[in-house]
């Protein structure tokens, strides 16, 4: 057949393959063949075949046995018939003898079939073989077991211990008898007659062990009873425990969860507890006995037995209480006022370094009242006691009330979240809640306190609640002063005693600028601004001696209205009219004045014996005077013409100045000389400047001796010029001698480097009235130019450091385009100057946007330095401009009607810091930089001019121009009205056609939209 088929011999593994992939090895007739066929083969068959066919028989039914009912069985079930010769295991499933025929033993050991009974078969057997725990461990000895034998061993209750001999018990649960063991009163093995040494070794491997384990010492150490044998038991076990602590139990206890040992250790009242209830420390090395005993109940506190106070540390006993059990007790049963003032002393002394008692801030653990009074309060409700506190606030705050508590008890509280000082938020809630009696029973001194406090701190975020009527107002009485809460806007600040006499109406405390700045933003108004006032004068006007003598005395003494006595500049509250007015005023005399004041819904009529009236279009004042008209009348009168703002002093001040003779005023030494000769000596000076510039064309540059200086400039006192061998540069307040001459030569007077933003603008005056004298006669001779550029040169130095600036910056803010805002150290940041940060910051960025500058805000910078002549630095590209300059020069001389000189000034001082990016020096290089940039932009500065003159000019919604005025009465109505076409910005479809470049058209259009 092989021949005529050409058969192939097959190989075992697709053999195999086939076999096990059907049913042949679970049909009992052909199962013994291959049984046999494997047998045959079995010795010279490969591992891995070996392991294929044990793997896959294993799973299979395989072996034919002498079971009736189920003759087929895996080979872990079946038995090989050696064991039946044992009578006791006579019903087992072995294997039929016709498959040992012809199959070795040892192939059908080695896939499965078992040489033993099953040990879970011989326990199943015990009931009717009734063996002794000795004849068990007999024949489980001869037996070979394997490892799911010895866990079910290991499971089983088979052995007698000594505790009770009715009962079994696992291997685990007994000892061998040892005179240790025994004195503990351990569980012991009862074994008849001696243990051999293979029978302790089988015990030893079930599990009987022979160390005392760590949870029957403590469990036996814990044995509750106080008869005798069993105290002795529990000190034993305990002894045993500490004595072999080191060498058995260390490492066990160590990793042992403390919450399920057994309470084994006594503490000093002789009671039984965990290491966790016990603490090392007694509380009496600190507290009273009393004190000791209310805290012990409380915080469940027990201190070890002294005799185990040296293994504290290996018991793992705590020194104190742990945090988070003391937060608990307090959660769950707030204490009384006794036990509060001794757990938060105990919190506070000992447990302070933690930093978890915040979260007991809103948990109401501080007792309200008495030990009866179960009612409890939050830390965060409550603020701590001290004597600045209660002084300062009184009973404005809530305090904890458990009366005078230690040191650490505050510690702990404060911990806790009771505050030591009131958030502004907390002051304004309280004054609303409890202002008037705060008022009442601390007086008006720590009220006025509170609201210092509020005027320090932005509230921004709480101006609903500084609507309420939490402000002071003070009214006289014929008892003296009277104090109630009103809101801000039914309360006035005082600019004018005289109407608060006539009125007496609810005002803020005086002498307090913070306070008054705090009532004015919340709603309050001055009274002058609040008081309507109205003359009317009986009989004719007449001129005559008092008349003169009044206009002759304001005209002498109006340098002294006009100027600081002390440091001879001018007034900084003057109205920018002041000197107009005084200068044009006229004074007449009446028969009798009516004054009529009204005050919201109240009015006084009264007579008055003077009375002014103002004509601000023509910057005149005229006086009227009764003949019961006096100095201090005129003073006050005077007062009210030209200060912004008058203050109940500047009456008197003025009416010093009056009264008082120019003797008795230079006698105590005030500067009245220098004062009322300046504008003489100013007038004088240009009247023969102008006389000489007539008589000759060689102009001769002049410094003047004073400079008139605009209302809001400080006037700073000449200086001497000063002489050294280094010394290249004088004052700039340089006084050409008494026969200095036009035909004499001329040293042109070095300009020294400013000191201060006051001798900056000095400079820059001079030099700007000589260029314009100079360049009005037109400067023939070159030396004269070049003394001139030599002044313009050493006033370059001067204003602008470049990099050498080296004073320390620190920024203080930003503005709301962007622009950073630094300070110098020593320069005092005024609320002044904060108002004009903003246009400024304004200014700069338009000018941004003109140079084209991509990153603005790495690049400008504004800064704030009272105290150096410089104007701008370029300092590594980054361009610094002090905004002093800005509002000395510009912000507070009408610079919302006209920001056009401002614009280009700043234009030309970018341009020159922008040149030093390319040269660091001022010479040639540098002056045609700057040149070119200013030519380069200069278009789009005129579209920019342009742009903001016209949008000045545009009338907004309700028919008013830019500058206010109501477009009804104005000249540009009248102007309509005549037909005439008012100024309109030119479309920009005509404006694309003009020549712009594309750059500069879109620049316009870019401007023109937002504007």
């Amino acid at each position: 057949l092989v021949n005529v088929f050409q058969l192939k011999k097959i190989d075992f593994s697709t053999w195999w393959n086939f076999l096990a992939s059907t049913h042949h090895l679970e049909v009992e007739n052909s199962t013994r063949p291959i049984l046999e066929l494997l047998s045959k083969k079995w010795s010279n068959m490969s591992s891995h075949d070996k392991s294929r066919v044990i793997d896959d028989m294993s799973k299979k039914r395989c072996m034919l046995t002498v079971d009736p009912k189920r003759p087929m069985k895996f080979p872990a079930e079946t038995y090989v018939p050696e064991i039946s010769k044992n009578s006791e295991f006579e019903n087992l499933p072995y294997v039929h003898p016709s498959l040992t025929e012809n199959i070795s033993t040892k192939f059908l050991v080695d896939l499965g079939v078992r040489t033993s009974p099953d040990v879970k078969y011989v326990f199943g057997k015990f009931p009717e073989l009734n063996w002794t725990p000795k004849q068990v461990i007999k024949f489980l000895v001869s037996q070979p077991l394997t490892d799911p034998d010895w866990e079910f061993l290991k499971t089983q209750k088979f052995l007698n211990g000594s505790r009770d001999l009715k009962l079994k018990f696992l291997p685990s649960e007994i000892y061998f008898e040892t005179p240790v063991t025994s004195h503990l009163g351990m569980n012991t093995l009862v074994w008849e007659g001696p243990l051999s040494e293979v029978e302790k070794i089988f015990l030893r491997k079930l599990g009987i062990r022979e160390k005392i384990q760590l949870e029957d010492v403590m469990k036996t150490a814990g044995t509750v009873g106080n008869d005798p044998e069993t105290v002795k038991l529990r000190e034993s076990a305990l002894n045993h425990f500490i004595a072999n602590f080191n060498s058995e139990y260390r490492n066990e206890f160590r990793n042992f969860n403390l919450k399920d040992v057994p309470r084994f250790l006594p503490g000093s009242d002789g009671q039984l507890y965990k290491p966790t209830e016990l603490y090392s420390t007694p509380l009496e090395k600190t507290y009273s006995p009393e004190e000791s005993k209310i805290l012990q109940q409380y915080l469940n506190y027990h201190v070890i037995a002294p005799a185990l106070s040296r293994h504290t540390k290996d018991l793992k006993i705590q020194e104190h209480v742990q945090v988070e059990n003391v937060k608990s007790i307090l959660t769950q049963h707030p204490p009384t006022e006794d036990q509060g003032r001794l757990v938060f002393d105990y919190a506070g002394r000992f447990l302070l370094k933690e930093n978890s008692w915040k979260s007991l801030a809103k948990v109401p653990i501080i007792p309200t009242g008495n030990s009866g009074n179960k009612s409890h309060g939050c830390p965060s409700q409550y603020y701590l006691p001290s004597e600045e506190l209660i002084q300062r606030y009184g009973n404005l705050l809530n305090y904890v009330p458990m009366g005078k508590l230690s040191t650490w008890a505050l510690a702990f509280l404060k911990t806790a979240g009771c505050s030591t000082r009131p958030t502004p938020d907390d002051i304004l809630t309280s004054l609303l809640k409890n202002g008037d009696r705060f008022l009442k029973m601390s007086g008006p001194a720590n009220y006025l306190y509170c609201l210092m406090d509020l005027s320090r701190v932005n509230l921004l975020t709480l101006k609903e609640k500084l609507k309420g009527p939490i402000f002071l107002g003070i009214q006289n009485s014929d008892s003296g002063r009277t104090y109630k809460l009103v809101r801000a806007d039914q309360c006035y600040l005082v600019d004018n005693t005289e109407f608060h006499r006539i009125f007496n109406p609810p005002c803020a405390p005086e002498g307090y600028p913070e306070l008054e700045k705090f009532y004015e933003e919340n709603g309050s108004t001055w009274l002058t601004s609040a008081v309507t006032e109205t003359s009317k004068e009986v009989g004719k006007g007449t001129k005559n001696a008092k008349t003169k003598y009044f206009e002759d005395l304001i005209q002498e003494r109006s340098p002294l209205l006009l100027h600081d006595l002390n440091s001879c500049g001018i007034r900084d509250n003057l109205k920018p009219n002041a000197k107009a007015m005084l200068s044009n005023l006229t004074v007449f005399q009446v028969e009798n004045i009516r004054k009529e004041l009204i005050l919201g819904k109240e009015k006084k009529e009264m007579e008055a014996p003077i009375s002014l009236k103002l004509d601000s279009h023509r910057n005149s004042a005229t006086i009227y005077i009764t003949q019961y008209a006096d100095e201090f009348a005129m003073a006050s009168t005077l007062a009210t013409a030209i200060l912004s703002k008058k203050g109940k002093e500047d009456s008197l001040k003025f009416s010093a100045i009056l009264s008082a003779s120019i003797p008795s005023l230079r006698l105590h030494g005030y500067p009245v000389d220098r004062l009322i000769q300046l504008e003489n000596k100013k007038k004088i000076q240009l009247e023969n400047h102008e006389s000489l510039l007539q008589d000759s064309d060689n102009v001769q540059l002049e410094f003047q001796v004073e400079n008139e200086v605009e209302p809001g400039f400080s006037q700073v006192e000449n200086k001497k010029k000063k002489k050294g061998k280094n010394s290249d540069r004088v004052s700039a307040d340089f006084q050409p001698n008494e026969d200095f001459n036009l035909n004499s030569s001329w040293t042109t007077p070095q300009v020294e480097k400013s000191k201060s933003v006051d001798d900056s603008i000095r400079h820059m005056s001079q030099l700007s009235q000589q260029l314009e004298n100079s360049i009005s006669k037109k400067i023939r001779r070159a030396s004269d130019r070049e003394r001139l550029a030599d002044l313009g040169k050493e006033m370059c130095h001067s204003s602008c450091e470049g990099s050498d600036y080296d004073k320390d910056l620190k920024k203080v803010g930003t503005a709301g385009n962007g622009i950073s805002i630094y300070e110098e150290s020593e320069s005092d940041f005024t609320d002044d100057l904060k108002s004009s940060v903003e246009s400024f910051a304004e200014i700069l960025g338009n000018l941004a946007e003109i140079f084209n500058l991509k990153k603005m805000t790495e690049s400008i910078h504004v800064f704030v330095d009272q105290h150096t002549g410089v104007m701008a630095f370029n300092k590594e590209g980054a361009i610094f401009f002090n905004l002093v300059f800005f509002y000395r020069m510009h912000f507070n001389l009408n610079f919302k009607k006209d920001q056009v000189e401002s614009v280009i000034f700043w234009y030309v001082t970018f341009c020159h810091e922008l040149a030093h990016d390319f040269v660091s020096e001022h010479n040639a290089e540098h002056s045609f930089i700057s040149e070119y940039l200013c030519s380069k932009y200069m278009r789009r500065l005129i579209a920019d001019i342009s742009i903001r003159s016209t949008a000045s000019r545009l009338p907004d919604g309700n028919g008013a121009d830019a500058s206010g005025s109501n477009a009804s009465g104005s000249k540009g109505s009248e102007e309509k009205r005549r037909g005439k076409k008012q100024e309109e910005p030119m479309p920009l479809e005509e404006m694309s056609k003009e020549e712009w470049s594309d750059d500069e058209f879109d620049f316009i259009k870019k401007r023109r939209n937002r504007k």
